[in-house]
């Protein structure tokens, strides 16, 4: 696992003991973001739209039950199964509207050079 942070850019990457079709799958599947996404035992996901395809919105309200916190909102850009997920999205508070980050993500999966 390794994650780097600069101004402009969050990079975070995950090594996943499953094979690429299945870490797609489970990106790809409404339920099964559901359980990816929540980020603490005492969060939840209050609404969650999944358009899985290219040029599909993502929308969700998550925190604390009851009290969302936050809001975000995303579109894919590019879907290659099972290598790349490309989207980019926005994250803002409930309360103030502010947003507080920005994110163009990329999830891709390594290619081995066959011997």
């Amino acid at each position: 696992m390794s994650d780097a942070i600069t101004p402009d850019t969050i990079k975070s990457t995950r090594l996943l003991a499953a094979r690429p079709e299945r870490v797609f799958r489970a990106w790809s599947d409404r339920e099964e973001r559901l359980e990816w996404d929540v980020p603490g035992n005492d969060w939840v996901i209050d609404d969650f739209q999944h358009d899985f395809r290219e040029d599909g919105i993502e929308t969700s309200r998550f925190g604390p039950e009851g009290r969302p916190i936050a809001e975000s909102f995303g579109r894919y850009l590019i879907i290659d199964p099972p290598h790349r997920i490309v989207s980019a999205g926005v994250m803002r508070s409930v309360r103030s509207g502010e947003v507080s980050s920005a994110t163009m993500m990329t999830l891709l999966r390594p290619c081995r050079n066959p011997r």
